[in-house]
């Protein structure tokens, strides 16, 4: 379809009110991992790509598509729960 890209992604998130030092080492260890040549082969098998990023980038993914899910949500009739 012309215009349309759909990736699929994931990310770890936790309670609000974790502690910044906290949310830095899961942040650094799970990079940590992720960045791994035997973490990335394996996922490189199921042609996905690892790519680890900040907090801060994770924040800003979600608040960019909440306005294109939203519209979606409400022209396909979903209602929150």
């Amino acid at each position: 379809m012309p215009g349309f890209e759909r990736l699929a992604w994931f990310g770890l998130a936790a309670p609000a009110g974790v502690p910044r030092p906290i949310i830095e080492r899961l942040n650094r260890e799970l990079g940590d991992m992720l960045r791994s040549p035997s973490m990335r082969e394996k996922f490189a098998a199921f042609n996905i790509e690892l790519t680890p990023s900040t907090p801060e980038e994770m924040t800003e993914r979600i608040r960019s598509e909440i306005p294109m899910w939203s519209k979606i949500m409400r022209a396909a009739g979903i209602e929150q729960e």
